[in-house]
């Protein structure tokens, strides 16, 4: 059974997606600040990792995913977001410092219907393992 770690302040989003995994045969633990994702991280490392990258704490923009990302080079990513309302047009324009590589699997803006959450959680998975469970 594969573990998901799903990064997110609004507990309605994570409370679904969270559900809609369980029913999908998958394991979730949540954080909902940058702090307890970094605990959680340090804990066990999941299968995969789905994060809402404005979560609070110490990171601008996808900071926080760029910092899994560097910790954790293989586990797997998917951005779930509604940044761009929050980006200043400045903040937005330096994200793409680097070309517009964002180190996820999958970029995703919210709302995103928790099914299409866990079918994106399937597919990221059997590309990189060949399987979930």
């Amino acid at each position: 059974m594969s573990h998901v770690l799903i990064i997110d302040d609004d507990q309605r989003v994570l409370a679904a997606n969270e559900a809609a995994l369980a029913s999908g045969g998958y394991t979730t633990s949540a954080a909902s600040t940058a702090d307890d994702a970094r605990r959680a991280l340090l804990a066990s490392t999941p299968d995969l990792v789905i994060v809402e990258p404005m979560v609070p704490g110490p990171y601008d923009g996808l900071g926080l995913v760029r910092q899994i990302a560097a910790d954790h080079p293989k586990l797997p990513i998917i951005v779930l977001t509604h940044a761009d309302e929050h980006l200043s047009a400045a903040l937005r324009v330096a994200q793409d410092r680097d070309g517009g590589w964002i180190p996820a699997q999958r970029y995703m803006e919210k709302p995103v219907n928790p099914e299409v959450v866990r079918d994106e959680v399937d597919h990221v998975l059997q590309e990189l393992h060949g399987t979930h469970s």
